[in-house]
C-alpha cells in the first residue's frame, strides 16, 4: 500500500529503540499517530488493517495513522521507532513520478520546496538495500544519542536526522520497493557479506578470492553502482556501527577500534570526524 505525506506537516513525538522475547504478541492497536520502525535483528509478522507482512532484519515498516495493526514474534524482534504526527493520502504512479522527477535548471545551489510540493511517498512494507539500511540506522542511533537531552539545538537536530530518514525510506519506495534487482546479483552478495563480517579484513582483493572475480571487476562494480570504492563501503557500514556502539554500549573509543578491526584509534577517530563531523570522544560527550 502506498501512501503520500508532506513533509511540513510532519511533527517527531517519539523516538527510540526496543527489543521484544518470544512469546510476544499484542492484541492489537490503533493509533493516531504514524509508525516508521527499522528492523535491526529477529523477525516478526505484522498485519495492519487486513494485510499480513513477514517482517525480517533489514525491513522498514510503515504503519500510518488510525490503522489497526498487530504484531507478532515467535523469534525475537530488536528494532528501532519513530512515532510521528503527519497526514496522508493513498498515493499513486503520478505521485512516484513527481517523487523522482528531475528539476529544472535553477541558479540556486540548493533546492528548497515551496509550499504543496514537499511530498515523499511511503509503503507499509520495503527492505532497502545495504547502504540505505546503513545510513537509516546511523540516523536512528544518532537521533536516539540526542533524544533525552531536551535541549532545544538537540531537538533541532534530531528534526533533521527525521527528515533525512523519511527521505532514505521515500527514495526506497519510489524505486520499487524492494533491493532486490537494484544492484548486480555479484554486488548484492557482496554487500550481504560485508554487512555480516566488517569487523575483518574486508578488500577488493579479499572479496576477489572469496567470490571468484577479478580484483578490477569488483572495483568496477563499487564505483559504478554505489559510487564509492570497497574502503569507502566498509567504512561507512564500521562507522554507523560505531555510532550504535558509543551510545548503547559501555564499550570504550579505543574498544571499539579494535572491535571494528582498524589499525589503530588515532585512524578511526580521523574517519569518525571526517564523517560525522565530531571525534568519538566529542560524540560521546555531547
Amino acid at each position: 500500500m502506498l501512501y503520500k505525506l508532506k513533509l511540513s506537516d510532519i511533527r517527531l513525538s517519539i523516538l527510540g529503540r526496543t527489543n521484544e522475547n518470544p512469546p510476544w504478541r499484542h492484541g492489537g492497536r490503533q493509533m493516531d499517530y504514524n509508525h516508521l520502525t527499522l528492523i535491526i535483528s529477529g523477525s516478526c509478522e505484522c498485519r495492519i488493517a487486513n494485510r499480513t507482512y513477514d517482517v525480517r532484519a533489514g525491513d522498514l515498516l510503515f504503519i500510518p495513522a488510525d490503522k489497526f495493526y498487530r504484531l507478532t514474534t515467535a523469534d525475537h524482534c530488536e528494532y528501532c521507532f519513530a512515532c510521528f504526527y503527519a497526514g496522508y493520502e493513498k498515493a499513486n504512479e503520478d505521485d512516484i513520478k513527481d517523487c523522482l522527477r528531475e528539476l529544472p535548471e535553477v541558479k540556486q545551489k540548493f533546492y528548497l520546496p515551496g509550499a504543496g510540493s514537499d511530498m515523499i511517498c511511503l509503503v507499509e512494507h520495503t527492505h532497502p538495500d545495504a547502504a540505505t539500511y546503513s545510513n537509516l540506522l546511523a540516523l536512528f542511533t544518532r537521533g536516539q544519542s540526542l533524544y533525552s537531552t531536551g535541549r532545544y539545538l538537540d531537538r533541532l537536530m534530531i528534526d533533521i536526522y527525521f527528515h533525512e530518514m523519511l527521505i532514505f525510506a521515500s527514495k526506497t519506495a519510489c524505486s520499487g520497493n524492494d533491493r532486490t534487482g537494484k544492484y548486480s546479483l555479484s554486488l548484492e552478495r557482496m554487500l550481504r557479506y560485508i554487512d555480516q563480517n566488517f569487523t575483518g579484513r574486508i578488500s577488493p582483493e579479499s572479496l576477489a578470492e572469496r567470490f571468484s572475480l577479478s580484483k578490477e571487476h569488483i572495483c568496477s562494480l563499487f564505483r559504478g553502482e554505489l559510487g564509492m570504492t570497497v574502503s569507502e563501503y566498509v567504512n561507512m557500514v564500521k562507522l554507523n556501527h560505531a555510532v550504535e556502539l558509543l551510545s548503547n554500549s559501555s564499550m570504550n573509543v579505543s574498544q571499539i577500534s579494535e572491535y571494528l578491526g582498524y589499525s589503530s584509534v588515532y585512524y578511526f577517530s580521523r574517519l569518525f570526524k571526517r564523517r560525522y563531523g565530531v571525534s568519538p570522544t566529542g560524540y560521546i560527550e555531547v
